[in-house]
């Protein structure tokens, strides 16, 4: 289990403010959680069907903005529980963090286990031990399984083996 942060920075704030809102439709009107002197909290924002925490800092002449995004074992099982596209859901979240180099990859069976799948567990603090069939997932804590087809992950099969 991981948060994961991806942090942008820009040379001013109504540049990032302007950029969150044309790549992610991002409006000042979500919850506002916390004020601090130069930095502002969002929870809870909606950036591609994935929920973050965004974290806007105003420096001397720039602003950075963290993208926060809390990835792990567990809710990829509540996931499944509430009948989610787990493959999809993990793409997603990868495409708006940008955990792996290239992106991840994906087939009819699920996410294909090459390097770009091995940099995102690793960003999530993931580990996956590769056997015949399947795929041992753990993140401290829990163990999961999940099935693999010609070398493509069906999240969607998860299942928790304990801890």
């Amino acid at each position: 289990m991981g948060k994961v942060v991806r942090t942008l920075k820009f040379d001013g704030r109504k540049s990032a403010i302007e950029e969150l809102k044309n790549i992610y439709s991002v409006n000042r009107e979500n919850e506002i959680i916390k004020v601090e002197e130069g930095v502002t909290t969002y929870k809870g924002v909606e950036l591609d069907s994935i929920l973050v925490n965004i974290i806007e800092e105003i420096n001397n002449s720039d602003t950075v903005i963290k993208i926060e995004k809390l990835v792990s074992l567990k809710a990829f099982l509540l996931s499944k529980e509430q009948n989610m596209d787990i493959n999809l859901l993990l793409y997603n979240i990868d495409k708006v963090m940008k955990m792996s180099d290239d992106g991840l990859n994906k087939d009819e069976h699920g996410i294909i286990f090459d390097n770009q799948l091995k940099a995102f567990l690793k960003e999530a603090n993931i580990d996956a031990v590769d056997s015949e069939d399947n795929i041992i997932l753990s993140d401290g804590k829990r163990k999961t399984s999940v099935a693999v087809h010609n070398n493509s992950i069906n999240f969607n099969t998860i299942i928790e083996l304990g801890i």
